[in-house]
């Protein structure tokens, strides 16, 4: 699994580009407030992780204006039916896909860092609370209540369909939490 935030080995690598993309990447990441070497780190994250099976997962990227005239069109029974739906099958594919393994570790980690992270999914911006014996996945987000639902039946579904777990929903308008209740504490 990869992992974003762990203080791993580096290796130098030199390579060349077009002068027109060193010109742009040097003008984002002045603008960014952070050196050329910082942003590539991050592309070739945003690759590693998700990038290289974007295709193969035929991904669709789409403003978000136009994604809330989409949901503003759909009812919430439909939404909730597709987030049941998608929840049910879209993560193991996905998790498979990637080669990770179908447990609880790759199920917060495809919440945290590729639904939730800043640079990947942005599907909503993810607090991961671990208390006792309970996962607490606070999600944010600007899409209204019709994304929460969607999100509420996606995460349910995805917990029951690969690891059998029940988990707590709670909908608010521009964010849910997902509780995930354990056996055993986690810490």
């Amino acid at each position: 699994m990869i992992h974003s935030h762990s203080k791993k080995k580096t290796v130098t690598r030199t390579f060349r580009i077009r002068e027109e993309w060193d010109k742009v990447l040097q003008m984002e990441a002045k603008k960014q407030g952070v050196s050329v070497n910082t942003l590539m780190n991050q592309i070739l994250r945003r690759y590693s992780i998700f990038g290289r099976f974007a295709d193969r997962y035929e991904v669709l990227t789409i403003p978000n204006k136009t994604f809330v005239t989409i949901l503003e069109a759909a009812s919430e029974t439909g939404l909730a039916e597709a987030g049941k739906i998608s929840g049910s099958t879209r993560p193991k594919d996905g998790l498979l896909m990637m080669g990770h393994p179908l447990n609880f570790d790759s199920l917060a980690w495809m919440i945290d860092e590729l639904y939730g992270g800043p640079d990947l999914g942005r599907w909503f911006k993810c607090d991961h609370h671990i208390k006792m014996n309970q996962d607490i996945f606070h999600l944010r987000h600007n899409l209204g209540r019709k994304w929460s639902i969607f999100i509420s039946n996606y995460l349910t579904h995805m917990f029951k369909s690969i690891l059998d777990l029940d988990v707590k929903p709670e909908l608010l308008d521009q964010a849910m939490t997902i509780t995930v209740e354990h056996k055993t504490p986690r810490i």
